[in-house]
């Protein structure tokens, strides 16, 4: 199927539809195959109907055949799942859908009787969870893809949903692609707002435990942070990315009941310097939302929360603040982070700048392994290549860019 990837990328409109044809062909082919050498048992296991093809389920019906000692005809055989995992790298099997990237395209296999949009590829991901363009996921949901499907073995450790995957990659193509190449606005205006608005009105978190979210990433949040490159090291996040996004969301996003604080409360996080522990956070394990959990380094992941804790206690120290004046202001978020988020914010970080901590509190991170002399010392180099970065004065002007996106 690799091969058929590849073939995807730029193959023209008349050479799909061969290929598809082709392909269409030989999967019903193999489909009578089966019937014709299974029991009746076999073909109900495998979910075999002559009135749909074999798509999704073909390496399943060729290990059958296998395992029952029949010999497949050469012009049907595949590589079946558990040859590739006999060899050095893993295996991959998914539907014809996991393959493309374009509606176009899957009008041309739904066309040709393709069905199995919504099944599960070898690490239990829908096409949905992995679309890479805006308007292929649009497609998939408009012709029935479960949005609350789970996003795959992968996932399962933090409970994330297909949805939490689209979120991602259209944060990673709104900041990445969407001003280079214009894809958004080929979209048409009211099919572009249709998949924002469910991506951010989905209030459903996951088991993240980073302080980012107040109860885990929604997909609003996890379409947020894949501009913000959060990095491992970084005492205070750069923004500018962030605006990059935030310019791209119809103003009335941030009038649904969740939207306005979860905003808050990433700015805050932000501008506290607070480190990502989520899937999102210390570059070694940003990458995407979908690559394996099993490579997080838990205790590590600990010190970082537990270091950090001082600044979470504030961050939900000015969010009780910010929610109380927020809702009394009767504003809406880009007036009220103008008016008032901005400025206390100011007051904030120079109060920061200025702290200096108690011998109470220098023990208590000495205990936790931080050597704070290097800790000053890598800080100082940084300065001196960095000071315009991380300047109070330079953070507010990345404050006002973002505010006059609004």
């Amino acid at each position: 199927m690799s091969d058929l990837r590849v073939a995807m990328y730029s193959a023209s409109h008349r050479t799909k539809l061969k290929l598809f044809e082709h392909l269409k062909d030989r999967r019903v082919r193999l489909q009578h195959f089966a019937v014709e050498k299974l029991s009746p048992g076999d073909c109900k296991l495998l979910g075999l109907s002559l009135d749909q093809i074999p798509d999704a389920k073909a390496n399943e019906i060729v290990e059958m055949l296998q395992q029952k000692g029949w010999k497949i005809p050469e012009p049907l055989e595949i590589g079946t799942e558990k040859a590739w995992r006999s060899t050095e790298y893993p295996c991959y099997w998914g539907s014809v859908y996991h393959h493309i990237d374009c509606g176009a395209t899957a009008d041309m296999l739904l066309a040709l009787g393709f069905k199995d949009f919504d099944s599960m590829d070898t690490y239990g991901r829908t096409p949905l969870s992995q679309a890479n363009s805006p308007g292929y996921a649009l497609w998939l949901i408009d012709h029935g893809a479960t949005v609350t499907s789970p996003l795959g073995n992968v996932g399962s450790k933090l409970n994330q949903i297909a949805i939490h995957g689209v979120a991602c990659r259209l944060g990673r193509y709104l900041f990445y692609h969407g001003k280079k190449d214009q894809t958004w606005r080929k979209l048409a205006g009211g099919s572009r707002k249709r998949l924002l608005d469910l991506t951010c009105s989905m209030d459903v978190p996951d088991n993240c435990r980073c302080a980012c979210s107040s109860q885990g990433c929604t997909p609003f949040t996890a379409l947020l942070k894949p501009g913000l490159r959060a990095g491992y090291y970084d005492s205070r996040t750069k923004m500018v990315e962030l605006q990059e996004i935030v310019k791209y969301l119809p103003v009335d996003v941030f009038g649904l009941p969740e939207i306005p604080l979860a905003t808050l409360r990433l700015l805050t996080f932000e501008a506290l310097g607070i480190r990502h522990t989520c899937c999102q956070g210390p570059r070694k394990l940003r990458a995407d939302l979908l690559r394996s959990n099993d490579c997080y380094d838990e205790e590590e992941l600990q010190e970082l929360r537990e270091e950090d804790s001082f600044l979470v206690k504030s961050l939900e120290e000015l969010m009780e603040e910010f929610e109380m004046k927020y809702n009394a202001s009767g504003e809406n978020l880009p007036l009220f982070v103008e008016r008032y988020w901005k400025h206390r914010m100011e007051e904030v970080i120079a109060e920061m700048d200025e702290y200096e901590l108690s011998d109470e509190e220098k023990r208590k991170l000495e205990e936790l392994g931080v050597d704070l002399l290097e800790e000053i010392e890598e800080e100082s180099e940084e300065e001196e290549d960095e000071m315009e970065e991380w300047d109070l004065n330079y953070y507010i002007r990345r404050m006002d860019q973002i505010v006059g996106l609004y």
